[in-house]
């Protein structure tokens, strides 16, 4: 099994961010109607304040990411996402 690695995410992250946020929009049905595109803004914001985004990865493959607002004791999650399929699995559905 692949480790894990946990990487704090930058502003060079944020259309990775983006597409991963929506990815989780649309697996929760939720009814939030923003595009990728608000979508980085909003996250921008977010880590040009009190919150962190993570990234997590598996090799090279980018696999989820959390958003913490360090700002609140205990820290507060406000998102977390894996995604349902790695790569891996993809290529093995062929």
């Amino acid at each position: 099994m692949n480790k894990i690695s946990i990487r704090i995410c930058s502003e060079e992250d944020l259309d990775l961010l983006a597409v991963l946020n929506k990815q989780l929009i649309e697996d929760e049905n939720h009814d939030n109607p923003m595009n990728v595109e608000q979508l980085k803004e909003r996250m921008k914001e977010f880590i040009s304040t009190d919150y962190k985004a993570y990234k997590f990865e598996v090799g090279d493959e980018i696999i989820g990411f959390a958003l913490v607002n360090h700002a609140r004791q205990p820290l507060y999650l406000r998102q977390f996402f894996l995604s349902a399929e790695t790569q891996e699995d993809r290529d093995m559905a062929k």
